[in-house]
Order: C-alpha cells, then sequence, then structure tokens
C-alpha cells in the first residue's frame, strides 16, 4: 500500500509546481486525478510540513444534538504522532491538552483553566468518557493524516460495492477546490454517507470537510492558518511532568475539586459569632457593640 501511493505520488506534480499553475491548470489536474492519486499527494504534502500548526474550527454532532462551533489551535507531530491542544473559545477555552505516542499511548496529559488547573497536568485514559463529552475524536485523530485516513478508509470499504459516486464540485468561495462523494447503495460500516472535502488546489491538504451519515449532518472541519515547520512546536508537544501526579481519572480530580469549592463557599456564607471581650474578671462576656454604647454614655 505504502508503495502504491509512493508511485501514484510520484505521478503527479509536485506541490511546489502545482502552485505555479493557473487556477484552470490546477482544476483540470484535480479533475482528472484518482481519488488514491489525490490522498497520495496529501500524504506526500504532510510529510513535507514537519511539525505544524493549525487553527481547527469545528462543528460535531454529539448525543444527537448539533454543537455550536468550536475552536481549537492544534501543533502537531504527525511521525510519531504528537499533539497538542488549546482551547480558543466556549466553556473550555483555556483547556489544554497533550499526547505523545512514543512516551504513553494509551494516556494523554489535561491542564484545565483558572481554579481547576490547581493540581497541574492531569493523565487521563485516551478512551475515559470524558474525552468524548465535546467531540466524536479522540486527541489521536487530530491533523491532517487522520483526515487522510479517514478519507482513505472509506474510499477502501466502499470499493466492492461499487465506490463512492464522485462529483467535482469546483471551486468554492475560500478559493479551495471541492469534491462531493455518495455511499453506493447497500454499503455498510462507513463513516460518511456523504462528503464534502475541500482540496487546497496546490498541496492537495483536505482544509474543509463535511461529513453526513444517515442522520443527517454529523461533523464540519475547515483548517486554517497553516505554519509548517513550527518554531517552538517541540517544547509544546513535550509531555513533562508525568511523575509529579497519579490521578486515577479526571473525573476523580473533578470531584475533589468540586468538594474543596464547596468547602470554601460553606466557610463564606457561614453566619459570624458576634465578638465579645471578657470583662477583668473573667465571669462575664459583653459584646463590644455594648461596651462601645457603655463608654459613650454620660
Amino acid at each position: 500500500m505504502i508503495a502504491l501511493a509512493l508511485s501514484l505520488a510520484l505521478a503527479q506534480p509536485a506541490a511546489a509546481d502545482r502552485a505555479k499553475l493557473s487556477r484552470d491548470e490546477q482544476e483540470s489536474l484535480l479533475r482528472r486525478a484518482g481519488n488514491g492519486e489525490i490522498v497520495a499527494g496529501g500524504r506526500a504534502s504532510v510529510a513535507a510540513l514537519g511539525d505544524y500548526r493549525v487553527l481547527l474550527a469545528k462543528r460535531e454532532r454529539i448525543e444527537g444534538r448539533l454543537q455550536e462551533l468550536q475552536l481549537r489551535r492544534l501543533t502537531v507531530r504527525e511521525r510519531p504522532f504528537a499533539v497538542y491542544i488549546v482551547a480558543a473559545d466556549g466553556g473550555e477555552a483555556g483547556r489544554r491538552i497533550r499526547f505523545d505516542a512514543t512516551r504513553d499511548p494509551r494516556h494523554l496529559q489535561v491542564r484545565e483553566p483558572g481554579m481547576l488547573g490547581w493540581r497541574g497536568w492531569i493523565r487521563i485514559a485516551v478512551d475515559d468518557p470524558l474525552v468524548f463529552k465535546s467531540t466524536n475524536h479522540p486527541p489521536t485523530d487530530v491533523g491532517f493524516g487522520a483526515m487522510l485516513r479517514l478519507i482513505e478508509k472509506d474510499l477502501e470499504q466502499a470499493k466492492p460495492f461499487g465506490g463512492y459516486r464522485r462529483t467535482d464540485e469546483g471551486w468554492n468561495g475560500r478559493g479551495h477546490y471541492c469534491i462531493r462523494y455518495d455511499a453506493p447503495p447497500g454499503a455498510a460500516d462507513l463513516y460518511a454517507r456523504r462528503s464534502v472535502v475541500c482540496l487546497d488546489p496546490a498541496s492537495w491538504l483536505p482544509l474543509e470537510l463535511t461529513v453526513c451519515d444517515g442522520q443527517g449532518l454529523l461533523e464540519t472541519f475547515r483548517l486554517d492558518e497553516l505554519v509548517p515547520n513550527a518554531p517552538g512546536a517541540e517544547a509544546e508537544l513535550r509531555c513533562r511532568g508525568s511523575e509529579r501526579f497519579s490521578a486515577p481519572s479526571f473525573s476523580v480530580a473533578w470531584r475533589r475539586a468540586r468538594k474543596w469549592r464547596g468547602r470554601a463557599i460553606s466557610k463564606r456564607s457561614a453566619p459570624k459569632r458576634p465578638r465579645t471581650i471578657p470583662t477583668p474578671a473573667g465571669s462575664v462576656c459583653i459584646r463590644a457593640s455594648t461596651l462601645a454604647k457603655i463608654a459613650r454614655s454620660p
């Protein structure tokens, strides 16, 4: 499979050469290219990115409800895979996630913003239910490589049923070339019944992806502000401090934080006892306010 992908990529002009073509020439090249050639061209461009940064705008249907648009700033190393995610908006703004497959392939590190971050980086399993409260995908399925694998997997699974019906929709308003794929009748276990992939015309990277299943819109992804070979990316991707904590799960840490916060609130809201001052004899306690009145009396 790798040799086939490499041969397909070599059969097409390199990304630098495609960037020099006119818009009509780029469109003609994409229309002639097969689906496997497009995926192979995208993979060749991913390999040239190095450690990259990108802004992800996503919207997903979770438990039957379509979520609001969410922004995530990603720093990604494709091989060996590592990712650093920062939530840029919404109720999760400031949450940071790290995953490094070379250090711990079964756990990721999470640090919450604000008061909940008092414990520092917390290690949780990649398949912990809390990971999927706001997404259909674990942090291990992030970046261009994951998108290309998802597209290729569906294309391969649909082949025994005749393959996806491809419709070249052409250019969208953002200057990306869009291709629509409709699943063949009878095909089962496909992630997408219908999808629209919008490609950068030079690199053939998927910059926009819309996925629909049998119930309608499932998710949309848009990638912007790509920075290849990003400076400082190595420091962001490096998991650190895992020896300083041993939380059994994020759920336990969350409960402890809420318990601590509840105690702090109860202390603040408890009624204050009146301040008293003992008399010289020590046998009677007089309120401070009463003592002040006695002092002012003639």
